[in-house]
């Protein structure tokens, strides 16, 4: 991924991660991730997800929660 402080980044999530988002270590992998990018503002998009587990997304929230950056969340319905 292209890095720069000034820009703004889609992720998309099924991408990064799978289309079944199941396992809480999937969530901490991602932040992971999102952590070591140079961007001011993250998009997660979560256009082609089939599940999302009650785990992951406890754990997601709870990381989105306490992340730096400034996160927006597309497609989660």
């Amino acid at each position: 991924m292209p890095s720069s402080s000034s820009e703004i980044l889609i992720i998309k999530i099924k991408d990064q991660v799978d289309k079944n988002l199941s396992l809480r270590v999937y969530a901490d992998d991602f932040f992971n991730i999102i952590e070591s990018l140079d961007y001011n503002t993250l998009v997660i998009d979560f256009d082609g997800v089939v599940s999302v587990s009650r785990s992951f997304a406890h754990q997601f929230l709870n990381l989105m929660k306490n992340c730096q950056k400034p996160i927006t969340i597309i497609n989660q319905s």
